[in-house]
């Protein structure tokens, strides 16, 4: 059947009753308690009336049906906002039509207005595409070679040979300390291997010690960080990176019994780029090192399962400075000193997930995350440090003039407000743009096969920011690692997966269940979400928290960008706010567009005065009712 539920009012904290109202041809109310279904209409269509109050919002299901929206002839303007969303958990393709009618007195003065297609560009976002191009394909590799190569995780106490540079006792090692480290990259193909005959050595000199990390350096660097260089770093590792880090998504499992994080800065992640290419590889974390070495073992690793090239350390690889460009292009000292801020809140994370689900739990190798969640949440964790560095909290409605300026910002070496900015929030809104670009088009719950490209940033924008919504709105109240929440508990059990080890939709249905107790699906939350870029920050009070965004006024941060970004220089910022509609025709129109599974495609229909009677049709492009897999569901609020 078709239902309608309304957006009532919730607390921030995700403590209070959630209900679902559907009325159609019957009414089920969905609370913490469960409910009753009244029998399914029989019949190929359904017809909702909508006559609703300034901001409020009402989602709508179509139930396999053909769906009709029916809205009433006002005398005064109009403006109705539209999230056209199908909830399938896969990322296929759903074809739709819109049919649009008015009838009765008012002049048809009702215009029909829908988000544009996607800009390609030669801009920004196609640097960013080619600039990750290479890691997603390492990172494609990485997650192909486990699971093809069954591993055994080395486990704190399992043995198996220990780490790779022959730290024993439980301390760190000193500062002029030689070290040998296991680099099993391949640069022909970017693969990854547990083969001794094909890996290569890296021998490098400790050249700092903090109190959560080892900053050790490639002899064969020809360049290197000052020591003034490697105490901020250090300093900023201890303090925000693994402080924050940590905090929200728990701590490493230490298996090489060194307290410490190994950061190299190394040649071999410069070479991995060719010269002149627009992508580079900024850094990563190579899930393999997390397994049994078994220092005993040759080559292979397929007949014991252990990885004779495993570091067997929580290690980051790390661009080094190369100003020269004896490697690959030039790096300077300072872009390297920023690369090393923002790709190592990044990768850690994604090591502390890694160890979460595969260390810390008994789990295996295959009990990683899916990558769409894992992405979003280390996308999270550079927003977070970002955050921290800047001296702000969550649930602030952060605008540009916030998180920018020439104000000093409480870390160390970034000395501006700025420069915070655009260490670990620019990245971040750049992808947020390219979702906003194209959020019908977008692959946005892809388990285990990145899109990469342009693709891939659409779908990295969609799971920051919808990481974001969710702990904004379920983490629960109080102060935590980051002022403004305790979200960290919600963040916490996302990336473990809890004791089962979930991953993807059921991970995020799962950890609401737990930190809050509510039963939601995720038809519920992708319309609670899903209308969010459209009416966040609008100018009119709504209904519901759900519609907003707490921690951000993205109106007013990509207003700035806008004003701040060059003519043409950075295409996702050409408008004031990416999430554009375009005008189409009078209310009288059929627009024919697809949405992905998990995705929406936004409408707007207002009108300046005497606004007939007029009614939105769903169908697919014969007229027939759209798939049921599809899940069709439209979320409506009225903004003026």
């Amino acid at each position: 059947m078709a239902g309608k539920r309304t957006m009532g009012p919730r607390s921030r904290d995700g403590t209070a009753a959630r209900a679902a109202i559907f009325v159609g041809f019957a009414a089920l109310l969905v609370g913490c308690g469960g409910g009753t279904t009244a029998p399914k209409p029989t019949g190929d269509s359904t017809a909702v009336n909508l006559d609703l109050a300034l901001g409020q919002g009402q989602t709508v299901t179509a139930d396999g049906k053909i769906l009709k929206l029916q809205f009433p002839a006002a005398s005064g303007a109009r403006e109705y906002r539209l999230a056209v969303q199908s909830a399938s958990q896969t990322t296929a393709s759903t074809s739709m039509k819109l049919v649009t009618s008015a009838s009765g007195s008012g002049s048809a003065d009702v215009r029909t207005r829908y988000a544009a297609a996607p800009r390609l560009s030669s801009g920004l976002a196609q640097r960013w595409a080619q600039r990750d191009a290479m890691e997603l394909r390492l990172r494609l590799n990485i997650r192909a070679y486990l699971r093809d190569h069954p591993l055994q995780p080395a486990r704190p106490g399992s043995g198996g040979g220990g780490p790779a540079f022959a730290l024993r006792a439980a301390t760190a090692p000193a500062v002029g300390d030689t070290l040998h480290f296991n680099y099993p990259v391949q640069k022909t193909d970017l693969t990854i291997t547990c083969d001794t005959t094909k890996d290569s050595r890296i021998t490098a000199v400790v050249e700092k010690v903090g109190q959560r990390a080892v900053f050790v350096a490639d002899t064969g660097n020809t360049a290197d960080f000052s020591a003034t260089d490697y105490q901020q770093l250090a300093d900023e590792f201890d303090n925000y990176i693994f402080a924050i880090d940590s905090a929200y998504f728990g701590g490493p499992a230490d298996i090489d019994n060194n307290g410490h994080v190994i950061v190299l800065f190394t040649k071999e992640v410069n070479a991995l780029t060719s010269k002149g290419s627009q992508t580079f590889i900024g850094g990563f974390f190579i899930p393999t090192d997390l397994a049994r070495r078994n220092a005993s073992s040759t080559a292979g690793s397929q007949t014991a399962g252990t990885c004779p090239t495993s570091n067997q350390a929580e290690m980051l690889y790390l661009l080094a400075p190369d100003p020269n460009g004896d490697f690959s292009d030039a790096v300077s000292i300072t872009r390297a000193k920023e690369n090393a801020r923002s790709v190592s809140s990044h990768e850690f994370q994604h090591l502390l997930g890694a160890e979460d689900r595969i260390i810390k739990s008994d789990g295996t190798f295959n009990d990683l995350n899916d990558v769409w969640l894992d992405e979003g949440l280390s996308h999270v964790a550079e927003e977070l440090v970002g955050l921290a560095a800047g001296g702000h909290g969550v649930r602030n409605n952060l605008t540009f003039n916030d998180v920018t300026g020439s104000g000093p910002a409480p870390i160390g070496v970034t000395e501006t407000q700025t420069k915070v900015f655009n260490t670990f929030f620019l990245d971040d809104f750049g992808r947020l743009a390219r979702y906003f670009l194209n959020p019908s088009g977008t692959q946005t719950v892809v388990a285990d096969k990145d899109p990469g490209g342009i693709a891939s940033l659409e779908m990295r924008g969609f799971a920051w920011v919808f990481l974001r919504w969710l702990g904004d709105h379920y983490g629960p109240a109080g102060g935590g690692a980051i002022p403004g929440s305790d979200e960290q508990v919600l963040f916490q059990r996302l990336a473990s997966g809890g004791p089962t080890h979930q991953a993807g939709i059921d991970d995020i249905i799962g950890a609401i269940a737990d930190v809050t107790g509510q039963q939601v699906t995720w038809p519920e939350l992708l319309a609670d979400f899903s209308i969010m870029p459209d009416v966040d920050d609008v100018g009119v009070s709504l209904s519901s928290s759900l519609q907003d965004l707490p921690t951000w006024d993205l109106r007013d941060v990509y207003l700035g960008l806008h004003n701040n970004s060059g003519s043409g220089q950075n295409p996702e910022f050409l408008k004031p706010y990416p999430l554009t509609v375009t005008s189409s025709d009078f209310v009288a129109d059929t627009v024919s567009f697809s949405v992905n599974g998990s995705a929406e495609k936004y409408f707007e229909f207002s009108g300046t005065s005497s606004v007939p009677t007029f009614e939105l049709k769903f169908t697919d492009p014969s007229g027939g009712a759209v798939a049921g897999s599809a899940s069709l569901q439209v979320t409506v609020v009225r903004t003026q």
